[in-house]
């Protein structure tokens, strides 16, 4: 359950990042594409944009999670984790 959310909002972060990286490098050219393809499809490439997207959903990810394991109880062994927190099925006390 959490090490899916982990690699989830850990690759958020990585791919948003990415992106960033290449909106930088790559500015004047995703600029030209972007007047030729007009909108609506030209926001698509607003890569900056979508890092700070995904930076916001990996991070939300990570809030999610600190509050699970921090919590005094703490679903260990079943559970379904989704973007808008976790749904446990059995509640164990973490010492148990």
């Amino acid at each position: 359950m959490l090490q899916k959310a982990v690699i989830f909002g850990a690759g958020c972060f990585v791919f948003g990042y990415l992106l960033w990286q290449l909106d930088f490098i790559f500015c004047t050219e995703l600029t030209a594409i972007k007047r030729v393809l007009g909108m609506p499809w030209g926001f698509l490439l607003e890569f900056h944009g979508w890092w700070h997207i995904l930076t916001a959903v990996g991070a939300h990810t990570f809030m999610i999670m600190i509050d699970v394991l921090t919590r005094d109880r703490v679903e260990l062994l079943e559970g379904e984790f989704t973007l808008f927190g976790e749904r446990t099925t059995v509640a164990r006390t973490k010492g148990d």
